[in-house]
């Protein structure tokens, strides 16, 4: 019944598959089409960096920021979402940088597969499982897109053949990659690296050692050119040891390693990850057990290769966290990459179809459904920041628990839903407003403070005021207001301080030791309250 239940489907063609393709990819869409504010935890800052990279001329924004240097290796978003805001506006422009991110992933998969099994296959389609993984939700979007990019790199180079020309459009490539994000060209040397000495290995009696040595220089010259050109003239270049100690690299646990690689590659919904994941799982047991199952030698060693990677690298490096755990997407969709259906079996093709389908629906639905509940409250927060005067100063506080990828509790749970660790961030959506947390840093980001401002900057860091209890915030808003007093800060006019979380310590919360003018709004468990 199930074979003819199978027969009974359209056969994978070139049409039926661009269709079914089409399909997901609009599948995949849907979220983030659907929702304003897309629920990543560093999304507020790398929107709020859009918005004022694309006004900086604006005299409130020239006041607080400045534009810094653009060789940079984070620069992925800058580079697409910018140029696009003058078109469609800032929000839009970061939204369809997003998509791209999620589209990117899955084409590339695509092609590598395509690039080393020489056929148009449903099974990359599967990637669609890992597009909503843990590094994404954790708004690392420069990585994500390079990411795709990346393997899309890949493909380009395996499709190639030997000679200048390879090595060039390498080198070109791998430029481009590091102004992406530096791990996502690491990802493209790892690949190609790994490809390249399998091939040399498999040759080596044929060519000859001083010819195998010889071929493999040549394909390891335009990654070493792209460093050395980096260290030359990145600024980046001078925190490239930063994180790094003699406890960078002990061996981490068994533990950490397991659990940080799957909540890498989760959505975080556990319904839709229990569901997916064991009819993944199952599926490829089924076939594997049929033998029906083909693999690619030298992309299924770079898996090895990068999973190898994974388990020895330090979780922070040039001044990045989550160094180690990046790696986990970039494994799950090589795994993908590298296996294939043997092609005798059309019914298999149908099936794999049929699947990848069920999933890019399950996702679909689950992930809208979720981000439209996150999208609700993310909406009367900036509502509140609409209310604040143009050139406002706001501050950030929190009493919620910290974003942390792996969510074995339930607070860890809730700490996603949704995240706000950087919502404050989104006060510049109504209005030009300085708001000193948004993470800005001249080895990462291209836009700056002014050295005015840099001091504000530096009291209230990258983050939110860690305050979980009223003792702490009543002392943050007293430091705040005794700073504004002082002449070590520029004057400020109404200043704010957004408290996420209010609700946990307003029992214990003592407004007149704060002042009266003071001014506290509480809504939806949070509070904004005017220091100034």
């Amino acid at each position: 019944m199930f074979k003819n239940t199978m027969q009974s489907l359209p056969r994978w063609s070139l049409a039926s598959g661009s269709l079914i393709t089409l399909i997901i990819v609009c599948l995949i869409l849907t979220p983030v089409i659907s929702n304003q504010f897309v629920p990543l935890n560093d999304y507020p800052f790398h929107l709020a960096r859009i918005v004022i990279l694309a006004d900086l001329s604006n005299p409130v924004y020239s006041e607080f920021y400045k534009a810094g240097s653009f060789l940079l290796p984070n620069m992925a978003m800058d580079m697409i979402a910018v140029p696009l805001a003058t078109v469609v506006g800032a929000e839009t422009a970061s939204r369809i940088f997003v998509m791209l991110c999620l589209v990117v992933l899955l084409l590339g998969t695509m092609l590598l597969h395509n690039a080393v099994h020489k056929r148009f296959s449903p099974l990359p389609l599967l990637a669609v499982v890992f597009l909503f993984n843990g590094i994404f939700r954790y708004g690392f979007l420069n990585y994500i897109f390079g990411l795709g990019i990346a393997l899309i790199a890949a493909a380009i180079w395996l499709n190639m053949k030997e000679g200048t020309r390879r090595v060039l459009i390498a080198l070109i490539l791998s430029l481009l990659l590091i102004m992406l994000h530096f791990a996502a060209f690491a990802v493209y040397a790892v690949i190609i690296g790994s490809c390249e000495i399998y091939n040399t290995y498999s040759r080596w009696k044929v060519d000859g050692a001083k010819t195998s040595v010889i071929k493999l220089c040549l394909s390891a010259s335009p990654f070493l050119l792209a460093i050395f050109l980096f260290l030359l003239v990145s600024p980046t270049a001078d925190v490239a040891g930063e994180g790094l100690s003699e406890k960078s690299f002990a061996f981490k646990a068994i533990g950490s390693i397991i659990l940080g690689g799957l909540y890498s590659i989760l959505t975080g919904i556990i319904w839709l990850d229990i569901i997916t994941y064991s009819l993944l799982i199952l599926i490829f047991a089924l076939f594997f057990l049929k033998k029906r199952i083909k693999f690619s030698p030298s992309l299924f060693f770079a898996f090895s290769v990068m999973t190898i990677i994974y388990i020895l690298l330090p979780p922070a490096i040039m001044g990045s966290q989550f160094a180690d755990v990046r790696l986990g997407p970039a494994i799950a969709l090589l795994l993908v990459a590298s296996i294939d259906i043997k092609p005798n079996f059309t019914n298999s093709d149908r099936v794999i179809a049929t699947f990848a389908l069920l999933f890019s629906v399950l996702i679909s639905v689950g992930v809208t459904k979720k981000w439209n509940e996150f999208d609700h409250e993310i909406s009367i927060i900036t509502r509140i920041f609409e209310k604040t005067e143009t050139g406002s100063t706001v501050f950030s506080a929190t009493a919620q628990p910290n974003t942390y990828l792996i969510t074995d509790t339930n607070e860890r749970r809730e700490a996603w839903a949704p995240p706000l660790k950087h919502v404050a961030s989104y006060a510049v959506l109504s209005a030009p407003r300085f708001v000193p947390m948004t993470f800005v840093d001249p080895t990462k980001q291209p836009l700056n403070v002014t050295n005015n401002y840099q001091t504000i900057k530096n009291f209230q860091t990258d983050n939110p005021r860690k305050t979980y209890t009223a003792t702490e915030l009543e002392k943050f808003i007293l430091e705040i207001s005794n700073q504004l007093t002082s002449s070590d800060w520029p004057k400020l006019e109404n200043v704010y301080l957004f408290v996420a979380g209010f609700d946990r310590i307003k029992g214990d919360f003592n407004m007149p030791e704060i002042g009266s003018s003071a001014e506290l709004t509480e809504f939806n468990n949070h509070a904004l309250i005017k220091i100034k």
